[in-house]
């Protein structure tokens, strides 16, 4: 895989934008403005004396020290940067952008081992932020792990779904699978319809596109089609976000040439991506999939009309007190719950708790509930959202907050998990089972000695017969 073709990840705006609210107005402030002023004109050498004065004249002031940072950076002083940037965190305790600049100058540089270890940091501030997941991705693709980097822009995409840099390097990871030329145009697609996109990523997404398209197309009959210009003119449309437009030159490709199978493909992506009419959507990948059966993406035509046609799940968000408060209702149901639960009938169980927190919106053990019956079932987007209510409404149950734990790992979400986990255990320190999960995230982030502490806690906590607790025993004895 070329790196280059990743997108390099920064702040917009750097922290002399970012941080510009915060500026004081005494001494040093002058000094500051300035040599914001010329970090802007790119002048980083003369930002630095600037810069200087301004952090000794107003040593609290961390607009000062970040700025500071940024011109050393420029400067590929990194040992000065660093402590620039570690200065500015300080006065910072819970704004990651300080360590989100110092791990972007080490991804600049390389030291991927460094960026790794001081964005992991910028995430416990900000643990949702699909920003640092996806700088944590470009950090795990520079050092070789692609299934890593993979697997953050998704946590990234999941987070805030149209943010472009997850995007396009979610598009130059599937370029590099035998098999994912469609997922990348895909990605593709949703990049440059996001509207928020540089011109030189913009062009470079377009000639991807192109190139990827000719060939899943294969070899054409000689001869350009009519269809291909205005199936240019309906990708930047899409760019533009002016979705009737692209719609309109799209199905003038088709008339133009019924053969022409990428306009074909591009017609059914429209209504599936942007125009929300998944109808419409089904049959058009069911044309598709019958005029061009030998097509690569034939299998994604039939995964999407397969997802287009299943019931969705309603948010939970639209259940919870949707009904009239009825606690005897809700106990009837949450009884009912338990039950089917017990039964490991699923559906029954999902649907009764759902009633329950209809009637009582503060239910939070049928919440609870809810997020294990999802976690059986491997929907652990169902398990997360369940969880987090629960834990939000209820933030003193331990149980609710060793599932979601338990969720967040399950999601790759290691930081996550380590914070409320030990957030739990810290609240309740006779809570055998957090003890349990703080040992497998101390063993998972290769810490024998932390994990051996918390697994010996657990022993000392958990019932003789706890089947848990004679594995551990098992694994404490080979350590």
């Amino acid at each position: 895989m070329k790196q280059a073709m990743i997108t390099r990840w920064m702040l917009p705006g750097m922290c002399v934008a970012g941080l510009l609210l915060i500026s004081g107005c005494g001494d040093g402030s002058e000094a500051l403005e300035k040599g914001m002023v010329l970090l802007q004109e790119g002048r980083s050498d003369a930002a630095v004396p600037v810069l200087e004065r301004a952090a000794r004249r107003a040593p609290e002031n961390a607009t000062a020290h970040c700025n500071l940072g940024i011109a050393y950076a420029a400067q590929r002083n990194t040992p000065r940067a660093t402590a620039a940037f570690r200065r500015a965190a300080e006065l910072m305790q819970e704004d990651p952008r300080p360590l989100e600049l110092l791990g972007q100058m080490f991804i600049e540089q390389e030291q991927w081992e460094e960026a790794r270890n001081v964005l992991a940091e910028a995430q416990d501030r900000a643990r949702s932020s699909a920003r640092i997941l996806a700088a944590r991705g470009v950090v795990e693709f520079g050092a070789g792990q692609t299934a890593r980097a993979q697997d953050l822009f998704q946590r990234s995409l999941r987070i805030e779904p149209g943010y472009p840099p997850a995007l396009y390097n979610m598009a130059q990871i599937f370029r590099e699978y035998p098999d994912g030329d469609t997922t990348a145009i895909e990605y593709l697609e949703k990049y440059l319809g996001s509207g928020l996109v540089d011109k030189q990523h913009s062009e470079a997404a377009r000639d991807q596109m192109l190139t990827l398209r000719k060939k899943l197309a294969g070899p054409q009959v000689a001869g350009p089609s009519p269809a291909e210009p205005l199936l240019a003119a309906a990708v930047e449309a899409v760019e533009a976000q002016n979705f009737t437009l692209a719609l309109i030159r799209l199905k003038e490709a088709v008339r133009s040439d019924p053969a022409f199978l990428e306009a074909q493909w591009e017609l059914a992506r429209l209504y599936d991506l942007y125009l929300e009419d998944p109808q419409t959507a089904i049959d058009l990948y069911e044309r598709f999939v019958t005029r061009f059966p030998g097509d690569a993406r034939v299998a994604k035509a039939r995964e999407r009309q397969a997802e287009l046609a299943r019931p969705q799940r309603p948010a939970l968000a639209d259940v919870v007190g949707s009904a009239a408060a009825d606690s005897a209702l809700a106990k009837a149901a949450y009884a009912a719950a338990l039950e089917h639960h017990r039964n490991r009938d699923w559906d029954a169980a999902m649907g009764a708790y759902r009633q329950a927190l209809s009637h009582d919106a503060q239910h939070a053990l049928a919440a609870i509930n809810l997020g294990q019956v999802f976690k059986a079932t491997d929907d652990l987007e169902g398990a997360r959202e369940a969880l987090e209510y629960a834990h939000r409404i209820k933030p003193d149950l331990p149980d609710g907050g060793y599932h979601l734990a338990q969720v967040y790992r399950a999601m790759g979400q290691r930081p996550e998990a380590e914070v409320l986990a030990q957030s739990v255990a810290d609240k309740h320190p006779q809570y055998a089972r957090i003890h349990y999960l703080l040992g497998l995230l101390s063993r998972d982030a290769q810490n024998p000695e932390k994990a051996r502490k918390h697994f010996e806690k657990f022993i000392e906590l958990a019932p003789a017969n706890d089947a848990q607790a004679a594995r551990v025993r098992e694994w404490l004895a080979t350590q």
